[in-house]
């Protein structure tokens, strides 16, 4: 019997990696015009795209060098590759640290390396609170500093655990199935991938959500 975490393995042989290669090769057939703004909102339906936009993008900071309509490519990419790692013999990528670091780190080092060097002062601020006493400021701006810095980790390992434990629950649960006439496994199994598929969309928007949140602050 294959090991319980033997999915989450990319390597299909002892040096070749296929996982990471098939997975990201469904992203190369998809067309780049796919994920601009535009194209992604004009397959929406009116009430999606209302809730999109004011759940993401109404506190985008426009003086950010990132734009805001990056966040939507973002939100449907990871809902994809979240989606896609449902299927029966698909590699789950974004449950792996290396995607999900691959993306808050850069986005969130931007606007940071841009925000200390349009206003040093203001930035270097916002590591000491308001009304700190005196004695204690350089604990504070030490804690604060390190708050800062490990967001983009926080943000990589909350969505590797959650989409983690939703795929060892799916195994566990299929394997406990086996045992079951095929009516109540096909129930059990129907509802798990749907709340599977809702967790998803969830796990997408927290990382999106979080990751706008960072950059705006």
């Amino acid at each position: 019997m294959n090991s319980l975490f033997s999915s989450f393995d990319p390597f299909t042989s002892k040096f070749l990696p296929m996982g990471f290669f098939l997975t990201t090769l469904t992203f190369i057939l998809i067309p780049m015009n796919f994920w601009s703004h535009h194209s992604i909102t004009l397959k929406l339906p009116n009430s999606a795209k209302k809730i999109l936009h004011n759940t993401l993008l109404a506190n985008t900071n426009p003086s950010l060098p990132l734009s805001s309509s990056i966040f939507f490519p973002i939100f449907t990419l990871i809902y994809i590759m979240n989606t896609q790692s449902l299927f029966p013999y698909t590699f789950p990528l974004s449950s792996h640290m290396i995607f999900s670091l691959s993306l808050s780190l850069p986005l969130w080092l931007a606007p940071t390396i841009h925000n200390i060097l349009l206003s040093p002062q203001t930035t270097l601020s916002h590591l000491t609170p308001q009304s700190t006493p005196t004695f204690l400021i350089p604990t504070m701006t030490i804690i604060e500093l390190l708050s800062l810095l490990i967001q983009p980790l926080t943000l990589s390992l909350r969505l590797m655990a959650n989409l983690t434990a939703g795929h060892l629950l799916l195994n566990l649960i299929s394997m406990a199935t086996n045992l079951m006439t095929l009516i109540p496994s096909t129930i059990i199994l129907s509802l798990l991938t749907s709340l599977e598929l809702a967790i998803s969309l969830i796990q997408a928007y927290i990382f999106t959500a979080l990751l706008m949140l960072y950059t705006n602050n």
